[in-house]
């Protein structure tokens, strides 16, 4: 589920996609309890590099 709410939370923050209070906060917990696997940062830095911009939803979960 986190996969999908970091789409939706891409979306909403890069293109202006409607969420309510009540869904941003659904998408938010999901993304928390469900953070990205190794796949899902493998998958966003290939979009970087190909886009020059990655998801910052997937961004925050990167450790230093």
């Amino acid at each position: 589920m986190g996969d999908a709410a970091r789409v939706w939370l891409y979306m909403a923050f890069e293109h202006g996609l409607e969420l309510t209070g009540e869904q941003l906060a659904m998408l938010i917990d999901w993304a928390v309890n469900d953070p990205p696997d190794a796949f899902e940062f493998l998958r966003n830095g290939r979009i970087t590099e190909l886009r020059r911009n990655s998801n910052p939803f997937v961004e925050l979960f990167v450790e230093d």
